[in-house]
């Protein structure tokens, strides 16, 4: 596999994990939905997802950002691992 996969394999982990944190999800509660498959398959549609750039925005706090559950596939998932 190519390095340049690599890295973006890892910056997309990464940009996930920040997301997650900015939203208040539960890293818990999210590795255990589904006895783990589920955030398998939120990590999967991350590696996948097209819209790398609106989400790097919002996580960064950028000035006129869209709100995740504009443009992020996995919100439905975030928003069932939220902490309480």
């Amino acid at each position: 596999m190519p390095w340049s996969i690599c890295r973006q394999v890892e910056r997309q982990a990464q940009l996930m994990g920040e997301m997650m944190e900015r939203l208040g999800v539960d890293p818990l509660a999210a590795a255990r939905r589904q006895h783990g498959t589920a955030f398998f398959q939120a990590r999967t549609t991350c590696l996948m997802c097209r819209s790398i750039s609106d989400c790097r925005r919002w996580v960064e706090g950028a000035p006129g950002a869209e709100h995740p559950s504009r443009f992020c596939p996995n919100m439905p998932f975030f928003e069932s691992c939220l902490r309480h």
